[in-house]
């Protein structure tokens, strides 16, 4: 955008890895997810008129912790991928431009978010859930729904995320498909990253269990950084056929591919809100008149 590379940039960045799990499938973690940043960056980058804010497509990979035991493991911590792209990337952006944490609108991960599954009972969760705060209102509504995976999962911080996932929600709420739902994650911590690591709250296990991701890579840069991870709850949503790694194949459906496409579609037009892309109407206006009328160039050329 315009303020690309000035300290009044106001950062949007979308994100997935793009690489898969040793010995699994790879189509929902993490095709669904690559698929999805793809195609909203070729949607955002075919506007006609620029947006005010700059937008980053960043792909990670390494995502995967792999024990050291294991010959020609790359990343033994996980999330290795991102935690290069922040490092590298991003921190040096913010000393270069003078643009503040806190001014980034907002990262927004997806991770497995294809598998739509409206069968009952084929939604789990990890133990505890239904006493951990922040999460146990999705335990409560699924259970009441028969348990079934029909859902995004949508996580943030409750308060210092709201100007990010309030976007989302919207955007969600006002889309077509209602039979694809999105239930709502939101944890108490702003500092979640250091609760997980330093294990200071009871539950911080399960808050591991959803935010041991690439979104994590940025928050342990910085807790000021808004964030927003959106995924399918990955193995705890059940599949069709059953597969020797850790998450099981799964059937391509309609609905399923529907799923993918509302959440892409979504995540489209939240990104281009947050990132100030302007209407057709707004876009023309915006244009200088002697562009739209034409340039007209007057002189002499003298050849030597």
């Amino acid at each position: 955008g315009p303020q690309a590379f000035t300290a009044r940039d106001r950062l949007v960045i979308l994100g997935a890895h793009y690489d898969t799990c040793r010995n699994n499938p790879g189509v929902d973690d993490n095709g669904s997810g690559l698929a999805a940043l793809m195609e909203a960056a070729r949607i955002i980058s075919s506007q006609p008129c620029i947006q005010e804010y700059s937008v980053i497509f960043a792909a990670f990979d390494l995502n995967c912790r792999e024990s050291s035991d294991v010959g020609d493991s790359a990343c033994f911590d996980g999330m290795c991928g991102s935690k290069h792209f922040v490092e590298q990337v991003l921190v040096p952006v913010f000393d270069i431009t003078g643009v503040a944490p806190s001014s980034v609108q907002g990262v927004i991960i997806m991770e497995s978010i294809l598998n739509y599954n409206n069968t009952p009972g084929s939604q789990a969760f990890p133990g505890q859930m239904e006493d951990t705060p922040g999460v146990q209102l999705t335990y409560e509504e699924t259970k009441e729904d028969g348990f079934r995976g029909n859902f995004l999962g949508i996580l943030a911080r409750q308060e210092y995320d709201l100007p990010l996932y309030s976007v989302f929600y919207n955007r969600w709420d006002e889309a077509e498909d209602p039979q694809y739902k999105r239930r709502d994650m939101l944890v108490p911590y702003k500092h979640i990253a250091d609760v997980i690591e330093t294990t200071s709250d009871p539950h911080w296990q399960v808050y591991n269990t959803f935010f041991d991701e690439d979104i994590k890579s940025f928050w342990r840069s910085s807790s000021d950084i808004k964030g927003m991870f959106l995924s399918d709850t990955f193995h705890f949503r059940h599949r069709e056929i059953e597969h020797p790694g850790r998450y099981d194949k799964m059937l391509l459906t309609n609905d399923r591919l529907g799923f993918l496409k509302k959440i892409t579609n979504v995540v489209t037009r939240t990104t281009m809100d947050l990132a100030g892309a302007k209407g057709l109407a707004d876009c023309k206006a915006a244009v200088p008149v002697m562009l739209t009328q034409g340039i007209q160039l007057a002189g002499k050329v003298t050849l030597s």
